[in-house]
């Protein structure tokens, strides 16, 4: 497509000067010789097909469909994985009331709850896992943001 590219682009630019009635396919051809490959649109500014967005305003070959279906999966199995972490480390927090602590009924309700044998358990949060909270929207958020919508 690319082959002989400036003797096309000059071939079209005397075109363009002389005649006045250029058809659309002549002018989609022009554009296209004027993009690199993978781009196209006005000042070249969109992603050819096959071609994905990679940051600002670059373009790159998409993988094949296979790989992307991998990619896909990893990144689901990475997610359930991190927040089955989150979920252990928070369940992980959970210890004993020691008896000789005495507190309030209120406050009781607000800390405690009942297992199914009957002893009391009071939540206790570990910093780990909020730091594991604070990591994973970090992340989410970041690659929101990293996408051109």
């Amino acid at each position: 497509m690319f082959e002989n590219r400036w003797d096309k682009l000059r071939q079209y630019q005397l075109i363009n000067a002389t005649e006045r009635n250029l058809t659309e396919a002549d002018i989609a051809d022009y554009q296209n010789l004027l993009c690199p490959p993978g781009y196209t649109g006005n000042l070249c500014a969109s992603c050819e097909q096959g071609f994905g967005a990679q940051g600002d305003y670059e373009c790159a070959l998409c993988p094949e469909a296979h790989l992307n279906h991998f990619y896909y999966m990893m990144q689901c199995l990475i997610t359930v994985v991190m927040v089955s972490l989150t979920v252990r480390t928070q369940l992980k927090g959970i210890d004993e009331i020691p008896e000789d602590k005495q507190i309030d009924e209120e406050t009781a309700l607000r800390l405690e709850m009942t297992s199914s044998t009957g002893t009391k358990k009071r939540f206790t949060r570990g910093t780990h896992s909020t730091v594991i909270k604070i990591l994973v929207s970090y992340l989410q958020v970041r690659r929101i943001s990293d996408r051109n919508l």
